[in-house]
């Protein structure tokens, strides 16, 4: 391949902001067909240019300004030199009135590509990360541009970004960035490969150094966690009589108004309940609980444990089928501050479903027949029975309780392939929304994990087809669309179910529903000993890991390197999904003995406690600028994720006001546990 490269310095003065050429002999042969400049208003451009190896060019651009500018940032604008059949960005940006700010950051790329050809295009977060200015970027894939420039952001929508006025002060404002060129056959198979690697490689690797690896014992964590959860927070665990036996579990949410040291009215955020869904799995959590309480001796935690156990079983069956929720009534009591809501207690119980669908947003009582079934949750809770069975004690009323649910989820599969999302709480028909979505992926991490205890092929058979259809359309077109894409907080784009958004030529997609995918494609390498799923599974890691930060940004005031975010349209650092990303990273690169995967899992599931309030963290400062209340009673609060509505700043804004424990704290603790029980302590001192 040859490149023809022209190294020029320029510098020019531009009287207003628009788009000009910089360089118009500028070029990559066969990748770059020219750079232009929007600049900023009267300023001097230098561009420097360095091409590093035969694959990798590095640009700085640099613009000068004798007085105080104001204006809606400047930018680079690069045309891609061949046509793409993929492009990917961090983020969305779905009018020219977006960018991508880097806010969302965490492994940033842009990355234009064909079946022979592959540009990829990433900040240098070496200069970045001395810029009090704030960066951002933007793909325009019909206008065939990649952006990257300097502007400060607001954000509008839940959680886009739009360009805002930014004050340039006398002096240099810069901009640096790589460019990786790529050529050779089938680079469509994994096309997010190289910048996941250079990535790494330039920047996760020593950040990982700095923040991580000296990280050798978690316990510290889990110990604050269920002393938290068992001992100090007397709200926090539920108790109570259910068919006859006493059950119990952490309760599905609690805020800062639950801590023994707050002097206000106590205020329930959602109603009082306990989940076994796809987020919020309270006996996944038991399962890490019983691991540790085994390890450690501690017979008052596995009792709790147990408990959880108990209570997952007792979730009522209706031809195979079972509700994700169990919650109870609140009243609603006057004070002087306001109206705050409060638990009628357990005796007002009833059985529900998620309320993360498009249909029904209430988990109140005279609701609770509106929401629909969704096989991710019940597929998750029947996994996590099976593997209290396979990996704590042989209960065999887990295998028969998953055996009526399996035989009702089979006929379900459509003609493709493929598990639908919803189905109706009352007819237990499908509903069309998400009939074909990579959530079928959990019905066949559920269904495997019963064949190896079964042997029954039916099960194993269901699976790979389900695994199977995925491979055709989701994995390649990154059609990564679940519950959580367009339900939970994040509405925008609910036009876009099925359609990629013009602009960006993405779909809205979500890390859980590339985390489930990338999960079943190694169990099913794990009973079938075919690469197709294992060389699949390690693309869709990749991309999965295109959500993890590699470095740590000025502008983030807590540890964030390891974690993981959310989704294109949201804003979140630090996800707790990170828990369970960060134990599928580990089987990774146990099963394909890649060094690089054993780092990010121990990465993750270091950046799991990272929001922690404890003395170990340095989340605790902020933490106690917004609750000065806090005291050694409260460690081990921990808000989800930080950063979630696209702000940050020094004085606490960005953690948070409420602990999820099954989507947070105790979902930490239980995949640290599940390492901890499968690879031994040593894991985390050799890595």
């Amino acid at each position: 391949m040859k490149y023809l490269v022209f190294l020029i310095m320029a510098f020019f003065t531009f009287y207003s902001c628009e788009k000009r050429e910089i360089i118009s002999d500028f070029e990559i042969d066969g990748f770059v067909k020219h750079l232009s400049l929007d600049s900023i208003r009267n300023a001097e451009t230098n561009f420097r240019f360095e091409k590093i190896t035969p694959n990798c060019y590095h640009l700085t651009v640099e613009q000068w300004v004798e007085n105080d500018v104001k204006q809606r940032g400047w930018s680079i604008n690069l045309t891609p030199a061949f046509e793409q059949e993929f492009t990917w960005s961090c983020h969305l940006s779905p009018t020219d009135k977006h960018i991508i700010a880097d806010h969302v950051w965490r492994s940033p790329a842009l990355i234009w590509a064909s079946k022979e050809k592959e540009l990829v295009l990433i900040p240098d977060l070496d200069v970045r990360a001395h810029d009090s200015l704030r960066w951002y970027m933007d793909m325009d894939v019909p206008q065939k541009t990649m952006t990257i420039g300097v502007s400060d952001y607001l954000v509008k929508e839940h959680v886009l970004f739009h360009k805002k006025e930014t004050n340039f002060k006398k002096g240099i404002s810069k901009v640096a960035f790589y460019l990786l060129v790529n050529e050779g056959e089938h680079m469509l198979d994994n096309p997010f490969k190289n910048a996941h690697d250079f990535l790494w490689e330039k920047y996760g690797e020593a950040s990982y150094n700095k923040q991580c690896r000296n990280k050798t014992d978690l316990d510290i964590y889990c110990k604050y966690t269920y002393d938290w959860a068992f001992r100090n927070w007397p709200r926090m665990y539920q108790e109570f009589e259910l068919n006859g036996k006493i059950v119990g579990a952490p309760q599905f949410i609690i805020n800062y108004t639950g801590s023994p040291n707050y002097r206000g009215e106590y205020d329930v955020r959602e109603v009082p309940s306990i989940w076994n869904q796809a987020w919020f799995c309270s006996l996944r959590s038991a399962v890490g609980l019983y691991k540790y309480a085994k390890r450690t001796n501690n017979g008052f935690l596995m009792d709790k444990a147990q408990k959880t156990k108990e209570l997952a079983l007792l979730f009522p069956q209706d031809r195979g089928l079972f509700p994700a929720v169990i919650a109870c009534d609140v009243e609603y009591i006057k004070t002087d501050k306001g109206t705050v809501k409060q638990p009628l207690g357990w005796d007002t119980r009833y059985f529900t479903n998620s309320n993360r669908n498009h249909w029904n947003r209430s988990l109140s009582k005279k609701d609770r027949n509106k929401s629909p079934y969704q096989t991710n949750d019940l597929a998750v809770t029947g996994y996590q029975m099976l593997r209290w069975f396979n990996e704590c004690e042989k209960d065999t009323r887990l295998v028969d309780y998953c055996e009526t649910f399996a035989d009702k989820l089979l006929t379900y599969q459509d003609e493709d392939g493929f598990f639908p999302t919803f189905i109706d709480v009352n007819t237990q028909e499908v509903i069309d929304v998400l009939k074909q979505s990579p959530t079928s992926a959990l019905s066949s991490v559920f269904l495997i994990e019963l064949y190896k205890i079964e042997q029954d092929k039916r099960y194993l058979e269901a699976a790979l087809r389900s695994l199977d259809a995925l491979l055709i359309d989701i994995v390649p077109n990154g059609q990564w669309e679940d519950y959580e894409t367009y339900w939970s907080c994040s509405w925008w784009g609910k036009e876009f179910i099925n359609k990629k958004i013009p602009r960006n030529n993405q779909y809205k997609q979500n890390t859980l529903s590339m985390y489930w995918a990338a999960d079943a494609l190694l169990k099913a390498y794990e009973v079938t000993n075919d690469e197709k799923y294992i060389k699949t599974g390690e693309r869709v890691l990749n991309e999965l890991n295109m959500y993890q930060a590699v470095w740590q940004p000025p502008y983030m005031y807590v540890d964030v390197v390891g974690g993981f975010g959310v989704m294109n349209a949201d804003g979140e650092w630090i996800d707790a999904r990170q828990s369970i990303i960060g134990s599928l990273l580990v089987q990774y690169g146990k099963a394909m003995n890649n060094e690089q995967y054993l780092k990010r899992g121990k990465a993750a599931l270091v950046a799991a406690f990272s929001m922690m309030y404890c003395p170990e963290n340095v989340s605790k400062e902020q933490w106690e600028k917004v609750y000065p209340f806090f005291n050694e009673k409260d460690y081990g609060f921990m808000m989800e994720n930080y950063g979630h509505n696209g702000y940050t700043s020094p004085d606490g804004e960005g953690v948070g006001v409420f602990t999820i424990y099954d989507w947070g704290n105790g979902l930490a603790a239980a995949a640290y546990n599940d390492v901890v029980d499968q690879y031994g302590l040593d894991f985390f001192k050799n890595n």
